[in-house]
């Protein structure tokens, strides 16, 4: 496209929760880095736009690039020893969105579970990291630290990333990721002592796949209501703190701490 220079991209979309979340319109294209000028609109702008094809009509749109500066926070404990479990959460939230569960509940959990490791003294790294940028266009934490600590994926034992956890309805979920018999055992055997959290289907869209994607072991825990938070609340004003259930937080700092003692 950026080859035949369109004058602009207007991309049109109806309402489809089950697809791409509570969001209408959709952004079906939001790329800071492409220099085509490109607007989203309802199904119903776009058939309005369509009928005018063959004739000239006027697009305005106002928008500039703002330079910014941004930070993952990560925080280690015996990081000497040759192997490292990876902790992670997201710190940023959608721009339009209080950001309650996506994701200051993991945010929180991470913090509960630093507390909780304070005094750790085991057999393994510690690293946690809270990244930021995941629910923008680049994806600019995970991509800082794989330029930063790339080179040490080869240390990690098992990236473990928390995200929309804490909803009201229903229970915590985690699902396994290229997890060793060893990896996979003990998460069940661990996290099946808790009542509120289940195993549920793997998701694709969180800071986890930058490990699975590099061949490393990871776990992810969310909300079993998944598919439910992303059609009604995710990255809407919706996601306020009333949805949040805090005894689930502390369940899975609970549960993550006793995982990471038994390496």
């Amino acid at each position: 496209m950026e080859e035949k220079k369109p004058a602009a991209i207007v991309t049109a979309t109806e309402r489809k929760p089950e697809l791409v979340g509570a969001l209408y319109p959709f952004p079906l294209i939001e790329d800071g880095d492409f220099d085509i000028p490109s607007v989203y609109c309802t199904d119903v702008v776009g058939k309005e736009i369509m009928v005018k094809t063959g004739n000239i009509f006027h697009l305005v749109i106002k928008a500039r690039r703002i330079k910014s500066t941004a930070c993952n926070v990560i925080a280690g404990k015996n990081l000497e020893v040759p192997k490292k479990i990876v902790i992670t959460a997201h710190i940023d939230a959608y721009w339009s969105t209080p950001g309650a569960l996506d994701d200051a509940s993991g945010t929180v959990v991470l913090l509960l579970l630093a507390e909780m490791l304070r005094d750790y003294q085991g057999n393994i790294g510690i690293e946690i990291a809270a990244f930021n940028g995941e629910d923008y266009y680049s994806a600019g934490g995970q991509m800082d630290y794989l330029r930063r600590y790339g080179q040490d994926l080869d240390k990690i034992a098992v990236a473990i990333n928390i995200d929309d956890i804490g909803y009201v309805c229903g229970k915590t979920a985690f699902s396994l990721y290229e997890c060793p018999d060893e990896i996979r055992q003990k998460a069940r055997n661990i996290f099946g002592n808790y009542s509120g959290i289940m195993e549920g289907e793997p998701w694709y869209q969180g800071d986890h796949m930058i490990f699975t994607q590099n061949g490393k072991p990871a776990i992810a825990f969310t909300a079993e209501k998944l598919a439910e938070l992303m059609a009604t609340i995710t990255h809407t004003p919706k996601d306020t703190p009333d949805v949040v259930d805090c005894g689930k937080l502390v369940e899975v700092a609970d549960d993550l701490k006793d995982f990471i003692q038994t390496f």
